[in-house]
């Protein structure tokens, strides 16, 4: 899935170079703008959550562009995973539309990181075995290059943060979404080698089987013995931190969970790729 650049612009949200921008509606609320309120009256833009309208305006340096018109419900029940929702709706749209540019006015500063997150994580597809990307066949993330969160006291830290959270997450779904013969433990283990490279605060130490079974760890060598796939055992050790408790991320990744095979329905088989998805988490919360 291509990145997508976010960042975070206080000021008017109206003045966004961004092809399309998001409008938030409440229930209740009238809008300043009266060719948008025009909409609310004739019944076409509603204030439900999900709901999205669609107007179009002029754009600052000259030409058109879109405006989604985004309904949250009551603003004092707006929270974090609400605001998730309506982004993942507003995301799916202006990805109909052939939205490059997304700028959303942030209802409220609060939920700016849950916009963010909400946008990214609606947006991942997984393309990498198609003989054609996900976006030249209109499916995948719509063409979507940038979004912004605009307004006054938006945090761009915060901002900043949920964007690196959502990555990650993605990141990690393409690692589950691999199949077995492909995210082996030696996959993994090299996986965790890029992401030990790009950090100097990480350092990496990767246990193999004789290493494994010197250290007395026979369960573990034991699930291992169903495999022809050499067992890794991976340690990523965040060296910058300064004194303080430890704390440590457990994840499990059997790369394909094999056990009571014979009981399982096939249906679902191809799911059993998923028993790595802990360690997936951890591997990519580390980068």
């Amino acid at each position: 899935m291509p990145s997508i650049v976010v960042s975070a612009r206080s000021g008017a949200p109206s003045e966004t170079a961004a092809d399309t921008r998001v409008v938030p509606l409440f229930e209740g609320e009238k809008l300043d703008e009266p060719h948008l309120q025009a909409l609310v009256d004739l019944g076409e833009a509603r204030p439900g959550l999900k709901k999205v309208a669609v107007d179009h305006e002029d754009a600052p340096g000259g030409g058109r562009r879109r405006v989604l018109l985004a309904g949250l419900g009551k603003r004092e029940e707006l929270d974090a995973e609400k605001a998730r929702v309506a982004a993942s709706a507003v995301a799916g749209r202006a990805k109909e539309l052939g939205a490059v540019s997304l700028s959303w006015a942030s209802p409220d500063a609060s939920v700016a990181d849950a916009l963010v997150e909400g946008t990214l994580l609606s947006l991942y597809t997984f393309d990498r075995f198609k003989s054609k990307p996900d976006e030249e066949n209109g499916n995948g993330p719509g063409g979507i290059e940038s979004l912004e969160i605009a307004g006054d006291g938006v945090d761009a830290a915060g901002v900043e943060h949920a964007a690196a959270t959502a990555t990650a997450q993605n990141a990690a779904r393409d690692l589950q979404n691999l199949p077995a013969n492909v995210a082996d433990p030696t996959f993994l283990a090299t996986r965790a080698e890029e992401i030990a490279t790009h950090h100097d605060a990480l350092a990496l130490e990767v246990l193999d089987r004789k290493d494994i079974e010197s250290r007395g760890m026979g369960a573990f060598a034991a699930v291992a013995q169903g495999s022809d796939a050499e067992p890794k055992l991976i340690v990523l050790r965040y060296t910058g931190g300064t004194s303080g408790p430890h704390l440590g991320f457990v994840g499990k990744a059997v790369t394909f969970d094999t056990g009571g095979i014979s009981l399982k329905p096939s249906g679902k088989m191809s799911e059993m790729k998923f028993d790595m998805s802990g360690g997936a988490a951890v591997l990519e919360s580390m980068d």
